[in-house]
């Protein structure tokens, strides 16, 4: 979208940043390589950034691990004199938002925490999609012909994300199918 629409949003320069976690050796390298082709495709410069797997899974949370040095990565890449990025944008959607909302509110949140997800962080982060929900994305994209790829560890329900993305939230949307559109506007009051 950004890439079809740069001059229409304003945008000068556009560049890709892939964040390789080391975690998934196999699957992992379908993706990096999945992104090399795509930036290839679009002709779009392609940053990528290897971790260590092994060290993120030393200690504590491996999501939580892997989310912190993928945004150092991502802040790296953009402060390198190749890239000149003024802005990162991630690709978080309205189901991201809504499952972290039912996860913070499993663990207790304050009003804070309600807030969820932010369309723009304090250090340059924004995040277009958010309240687009995942379906309308995958539509878009089957109806504009474009591929992608699933990170297989996403239906492991062993993660609170995942368990919640597919054994909560379902419930939830099966008595109420604007639930997610209806979480989103929470996280937007505070």
């Amino acid at each position: 979208y950004f890439v079809q629409n740069q001059k229409d949003l304003g945008l000068d320069w556009i560049a890709f940043a892939h964040v390789h976690h080391g975690l998934r050796k196999e699957t992992a390298d379908r993706d990096e390589a999945f992104v090399k082709e795509l930036a290839r495709h679009l002709n779009v410069p392609l940053f990528i950034h290897h971790l260590d797997g092994e060290s993120l899974k030393a200690s504590g949370s491996v999501e939580e691990n892997a989310r912190k040095a993928r945004y150092k990565a991502f802040f790296e890449i953009a402060a390198r004199s190749n890239c000149r990025a003024d802005a990162i944008l991630t690709a978080h959607h309205a189901n991201d938002q809504a499952e972290t909302l039912l996860m913070r509110l499993r663990r207790g949140t304050s009003l804070k925490g309600l807030r969820g997800i932010q369309f723009i962080r304090n250090d340059g982060v924004y995040r277009p999609f958010l309240n687009i929900p995942r379906s309308e994305i995958e539509a878009y994209a089957v109806k504009n012909h474009l591929s992608w790829c699933e990170d297989e560890t996403n239906a492991d329900k062993a993660f609170e994300r995942n368990f919640i993305r597919h054994a909560i939230l379902p419930r939830i949307e099966a008595e109420n199918v604007q639930a997610v559109k209806q979480l989103c506007r929470i996280a937007q009051v505070g």
